[in-house]
């Protein structure tokens, strides 16, 4: 009996946890892997990247498990703020490792995923993998606590638009303060450069 009351509650709280998951895995994997992949215009990172897509099978792998590997030393750090009296910092930096993991795992994945299906048992994991998660997003979408954040979501945006246009006459404001301010500073400097000379 006592079990039974708890499976609601619980069931309500692990759909709101899945929910945010689902939230990151579709709003920060990808942007954030498209905002890494715009370093590839650098000579430096394409370089990088054309190394990455050369590698073989096995040095791929080990590339994309490299990430989480370097992350251990941070979420170390984040356990000792956490320990010393520190918790906001420890979440900060739990939050921040994340989602720079997340870009990094991302960019590489996408880089380097035609040398991993190549691995026999990493395929097989992944074409299990793809299904399961695919079911699970659509159960999690179809919950009450996910469209319930999709309105959320929507009048946030809507709200967030109309504070912005409220806001133009100010920022127009600040733009001619900073062009005028800018202007200033130039004739300051021409001036000086002509007394100087």
């Amino acid at each position: 009996m006592g079990m039974t009351i708890l499976r609601g509650p619980v069931k309500a709280m692990l759909q709101v946890v899945a929910a945010l998951l689902l939230l990151f895995a579709e709003w920060g994997y990808e942007p954030l892997a498209a905002l890494l992949s715009r370093l590839s215009r650098f000579f430096v990172f394409a370089r990088l990247e054309a190394w990455m897509t050369s590698l073989p099978p096995y040095g791929a792998l080990a590339l994309f498990a490299a990430p989480a590997v370097c992350l251990i030393p941070v979420k170390l750090m984040a356990l000792y703020l956490f320990a010393t009296g520190h918790p906001a910092s420890g979440v900060g930096l739990i939050i921040a490792a994340k989602i720079a993991g997340t870009a990094v795992v991302a960019r590489i994945f996408m880089l380097v995923k035609p040398q991993l299906m190549e691995i026999g048992w990493f395929q097989r994991a992944h074409d299990r993998l793809i299904p399961w998660k695919e079911r699970m997003f659509a159960d999690i979408r179809a919950s009450g606590v996910w469209r319930t954040g999709r309105i959320v979501r929507v009048e946030v945006k809507r709200s967030l638009n109309r504070s912005w246009i409220s806001l133009l006459p100010q920022r127009r404001q600040a733009a001619a303060i900073f062009a005028s301010a800018r202007a200033e500073v130039a004739r300051f400097i021409a001036d000086l450069h002509r007394s100087l000379s």
